[in-house]
């Protein structure tokens, strides 16, 4: 077959979507679900968080992002509402908000017992206050640790991406970012759903 033949040949055979369409396609899933907090603290210091709807009118987070917290707001563009904390484990470092008024789509949950090390995954938060900032990265380990397993990714993280979504290549919930070891590269670690 000749080269002119091959082209002709593949545009016609259905293939995967390219890396960077199929990147496109769980921003569009995921980001809707993906909500900024703004936790204020009764000494007037501001906590900037992500967190992910995940049932009407309920976002979870991260409870380091709201454990000083007087009043909680979250925000999706320009939309911004007050939230309540409704239930927390500092254990685990997961808290559920309450915000009347957010009816935004759950995020679907994936399945992290079938989460393998090397799978690509993407993180969606506002790092730095920069809402939904989105990157791309791998499963680099699971981790045990006492309080439970973690995922270790490659995915960009910083400061206000903790309770963030980590996503799968559907677009399916499978962990809230949590930490970053800072002074290295790439070591960030998320809490499985």
């Amino acid at each position: 077959m000749s080269l002119r033949g091959l082209r002709r040949a593949w545009r016609v055979l259905p293939g995967a979507a390219s890396a960077d369409e199929k990147a496109a396609q769980v921003f569009s899933r995921a980001s809707p679900s993906v909500y900024s907090i703004i936790a204020t603290g009764a000494d007037g210091q501001t906590m900037l968080g992500s967190g992910v709807v995940v049932a009407d009118e309920r976002i979870a987070t991260n409870y380091h992002v709201i454990k000083n917290a007087q009043s909680v707001r979250v925000r999706h563009g320009n939309d911004e509402s007050a939230a309540t904390i409704e239930a927390s484990d500092p254990r685990h470092d997961l808290a559920m908000l309450l915000a009347p008024g957010v009816h935004a789509p759950a995020a679907t949950i994936g399945q992290t017992a079938a989460v393998e090390v090397g799978q690509t995954v993407y993180a969606i938060g506002a790092p730095r206050g920069l809402e939904l900032s989105f990157s791309e990265g791998l499963v680099s380990s699971l981790r045990s640790t006492a309080d439970g397993n973690v995922i270790q990714t490659t995915a960009s993280i910083s400061p206000g991406s903790s309770g963030g979504g980590l996503f799968d290549a559907q677009g399916r919930l499978l962990a809230f970012t949590t930490a970053q070891v800072v002074d290295v590269q790439n070591l960030n670690f998320a809490v499985p759903v």
